[in-house]
């Protein structure tokens, strides 16, 4: 009876692990979506090791002054949607997951619309309790990019895969 009660309380440490893992992904898309930085920098470890496609290579820490500088503005309007987590979740308080992801962008000041799909390669820790976000890779499976001018007339300034400068420096 002992080791099926440990079987147990291993496979619901697990699910718990991955529903959290979960809500901390969410919980960091509509962050960025919402423009709150603080959340944004609760999910992240400052040392994550973030490399995301259109946006570079960085720290936690510089990827939030990034979104902070080039995501946080009036008339900037987000919404990321993630699709078919796969997590795994470890004994020693790290994990992994993929996810399949949609981004639609609008930014009225620019007059741009982005929409975006890709995959992101993250790993999570486990830091006093809670899950954090350890690493972030993401790469584009399609790009598209378009700019409207005073008429509301698409130009298409990306078609396929992203370009360098849409996301800012």
């Amino acid at each position: 009876m002992t080791g099926t009660i440990e079987a147990l309380e291993k496979r619901l440490n697990m699910l718990e692990a991955n529903l959290a893992i979960r809500d901390l992904k969410s919980r960091y898309w509509c962050a960025v979506d919402m423009q709150d930085i603080d959340t944004i920098r609760e999910c992240l470890l400052d040392d994550a090791d973030i490399d995301m496609e259109g946006v570079g290579v960085m720290t936690g820490a510089e990827f939030v002054e990034f979104v902070e500088r080039n995501g946080c503005k009036p008339g900037m309007y987000n919404l990321h949607a993630g699709l078919n987590p796969v997590i795994r979740v470890g004994d020693d308080g790290v994990a992994s997951g993929e996810w399949n992801s949609w981004f639609s962008g609008i930014d009225t000041g620019s007059r741009t619309m982005i929409q975006m799909s890709g995959v992101y390669k993250d790993r999570y820790r486990l830091v006093d309790g809670r899950w954090k976000i350890a690493a972030m890779n993401f790469r584009q499976t399609s790009f598209l990019m378009h700019a409207y001018d005073d008429n509301a007339s698409p130009t298409a300034l990306s078609l396929g895969r992203g370009n360098d400068n849409a996301f800012g420096s």
